[in-house]
């Protein structure tokens, strides 16, 4: 058995999640007028992470979670792409942030012509990219599924690894029909 089937696998994710996404709240809070979306990705993937099994887990999982799963496969893969996109935004915001501090501490790029030239380029492919690639490839493969190391839907076949065991058939994901 796993950590994440147990009860504390379920109580410590939830909890930690809240933390986090209170915690983003606050951010968001305090730099409201700054325009930025980072926090509030950071604020949805942490939600996401925060409700573990209860709302989005199918009710008939195969993996025996502690915690209580109502949910059906389509929220299931609502949380799992709130989750990868939220989380695949903020790692992109990051990014920008350390090319504009290269940009302007290493190569002396006014702050206006990164914001001006090289911003918005930067901030469309790190919005787009994460919100469309999930949804086009993640969802339309079926691949937004439970797994037994993480309390919540991610990216992954079920049952995990069912692709590459010959005992195992794939019921969603790489070599399934899709359907559950």
């Amino acid at each position: 058995m796993t950590f994440y089937l147990t009860t504390a696998g379920f109580v410590i994710p939830s909890v930690t999640g809240s933390l986090s996404c209170i915690s983003s709240l606050a951010i968001i809070y305090i730099i409201v007028r700054s325009k930025r979306n980072m926090s509030f990705c950071d604020m949805l993937a942490s939600l996401a992470i925060a409700l573990t099994t209860i709302p989005p887990m199918p009710k008939d999982v195969i993996y025996p979670f502690a915690g209580p799963s109502y949910g059906t496969t389509d929220t299931c893969e609502a949380q799992g792409l709130v989750y990868v996109t939220g989380s695949s935004i903020v790692v992109g915001m990051n990014g920008i942030l350390n090319i504009y501090y290269v940009c302007t501490l290493r190569y002396k790029m006014k702050a206006e012509t990164f914001s001006k030239f090289v911003e918005p380029i930067l901030l469309v492919l790190g919005i787009v990219i994460p919100v469309v690639l999930p949804i086009m490839i993640l969802a339309n493969q079926g691949l937004i599924n439970p797994d037994p190391i993480e309390p919540y839907c991610s990216i992954g076949t079920y049952p995990a690894d069912c692709n590459a065991r010959e005992d195992v058939e794939c019921i969603r994901g790489e070599g399934s029909d899709g359907m559950v």
